[in-house]
């Protein structure tokens, strides 16, 4: 578990894997707030990445469950913590850090689930292979 990416900023991510506790209630979490959705009825992947960062941006409880995975993680070699996405150019680089941390740490849980269930669009969030041009103009 964990990798290493460069983010819009430049700056190097390192996302690291939470212990389990930690991870399990990202899980939980997102599970909930994700619930009350029809994500597997969206027309194309663009809208379904914007329902999902929507719900993500919009949810104090995921956040908070966030935390705990995030604070494992470096943002340019030092440990992320409160002030770290403080700055103008380093804002840009949250919500790609978050969309990173949850796939670290929540898509492990659902991997064994996609090849019985044959999930495809859950797959497309973590392979994220080049949107169409028609997918692209639908939002």
């Amino acid at each position: 578990m964990g990798h290493e990416l460069k983010l819009p900023s430049g700056a190097t991510l390192t996302v690291n894997g939470a212990p389990l506790a930690d991870a399990k209630k990202l899980l939980a979490t997102f599970a909930k707030e994700m619930l009350p959705y029809r994500l597997g009825q969206v027309e194309n992947r663009l809208d379904l990445y914007k329902d999902v960062l929507c719900i993500v941006a919009s949810s104090p409880e995921i956040e908070a469950a966030l935390w705990p995975c995030l604070r494992r993680c470096l943002y340019a070699g030092a440990k992320i913590d409160d002030s770290t996405f403080e700055g103008e150019n380093t804002r840009q680089d949250y919500l790609p850090t978050i969309g990173e941390v949850i796939k670290e740490n929540v898509f492990p849980f659902m991997k064994g689930l996609w090849s019985q269930w044959g999930m495809d669009w859950v797959k497309a969030l973590i392979d994220t292979p080049e949107l169409s041009d028609d997918e692209t103009t639908t939002a």
